[in-house]
Parts: C-alpha cells; sequence; structure tokens
C-alpha cells in the first residue's frame, strides 16, 4: 500500500468481526429470587414518575438503556405505556 492510500481492514492484515445480533428481554428475573422483583429497562429517560400504590405515593425516575430492579407492578405500568425497552 502506498502513501496516501486508503486501506480495507483486510489489507491491513486485520479481519472484520461478524456480525452478531443481540437479544435483549424487556423483562428479566433477577439472578437472586426475589418474589414480586424484576429487571427492566426503559425506553426513554423518566424523570419523577409518580405512581399511586395503595395509601402510598411513589416516585421513580429511570435512564435509558440502564437496568433496573422494580415490583412487577411498575414493570406492568410502564409495559402499558409503552416504556419498556424491547
Amino acid at each position: 500500500m502506498d502513501d496516501g492510500e486508503i486501506g480495507t481492514m483486510q489489507s491491513m492484515g486485520m479481519a472484520p468481526r461478524p456480525e452478531v445480533e443481540i437479544e435483549v428481554d424487556a423483562i428479566q428475573r433477577p439472578q437472586q429470587a426475589r418474589p414480586n422483583m424484576v429487571i427492566i429497562r426503559v425506553n426513554e429517560d423518566i424523570e419523577d414518575m409518580t405512581l399511586a400504590a395503595g395509601n402510598r405515593v411513589e416516585r421513580y425516575s429511570f435512564i435509558a438503556g440502564n437496568r433496573y430492579e422494580v415490583p412487577i407492578y411498575i414493570a406492568n405500568e410502564l409495559e402499558a405505556v409503552g416504556k419498556l425497552w424491547h
């Protein structure tokens, strides 16, 4: 290859990695058995989400792509409004 010539990965002795497809479940069970808890990822940032649970009010904030362990009812609420990452 001459100076100034643009080379490919193969011409520089590097083989490209094959494309790998990775599937991510929207909801996963935690590794340690914790009843009524699931691991989720949201598809967009959510700031100060309010959810009434019985006589109490709960507030949550999530950052898109991060994994969170939450009670199943939170995951169900987020799924119902299309906020879980699939």
